[in-house]
């Protein structure tokens, strides 16, 4: 029919426009996916970044633990002696907790010395009037005890048996022999010891005295 070519030819038309359409709507689709591509990108750096994070949470810590000061701790052990074992029995706290002669029914127990002294040391570093501050435990690393006996002192004597007993608690126990009526160079012993290791390498790192006797202030 005559209409036939007519209508052919707008179906060509109709194709080449929707053809048109869909030209255009791919382009549309590139350009928003080229638009996309550095976000994206971002994304999966975000991701990967995440990740990365989470791998790294997931990973152990590096430790948190630090080397201990290292401490020698020096004591006067002849004031130590007296100062346990000559108190005057109304204002002594050991004799009226445990009785008089109190030296031959209890021992004291030197091992728990050394845990006294450096809880008492944290306490005043930590404490508002300490001057200096670390995270770094201390540890007694060395301890060092002075003192002297005549040569005729009794072996099984109180003081003869406290000093023993340190011994055999580790203490490096430097016993001079006491010359005439009092003794001599014991503080003079312990200050030269501390200062000798204070120059040798790794010694320690802090001295800790121990002891009443002001002159070594």
């Amino acid at each position: 029919s005559e209409d036939e070519p007519s209508a052919i030819i707008e179906t060509k038309r109709m194709i080449e426009k929707q053809q048109e359409q869909i030209d255009l709507l791919m382009n549309m689709v590139k350009q928003q996916n080229q638009g996309q591509q550095s976000p994206s990108q971002g994304d999966s750096s975000r991701s990967r970044s995440s990740i990365d994070q989470s791998s790294q949470s997931l990973q152990p810590k590096p430790s948190t633990n630090v080397a201990p000061l290292k401490a020698n701790l020096f004591i006067d052990g002849t004031w130590l002696y007296y100062s346990l074992n000559t108190r005057n029995p109304d204002r002594c706290p050991i004799i009226k907790k445990f009785g008089k002669g109190w030296q031959n029914n209890y021992k004291v127990d030197w091992l728990a010395l050394p845990k006294l002294i450096c809880s008492q040391m944290e306490k005043q570093r930590y404490s508002k009037t300490s001057f200096t501050k670390s995270e770094r435990p201390i540890e007694i690393a060395r301890i060092m005890v002075f003192t002297s006996a005549k040569r005729e002192t009794d072996p099984n004597s109180i003081r003869m048996r406290m000093f023993r007993d340190m011994a055999n608690a580790n203490y490096d126990v430097h016993m001079m022999e006491t010359v005439g009526q009092g003794e001599k160079c014991v503080d003079i012993q312990l200050a030269v010891e501390m200062l000798h290791y204070a120059t040798v390498p790794n010694a320690y790192d802090v001295a800790i005295l121990l002891s009443g006797d002001k002159d070594f202030v």
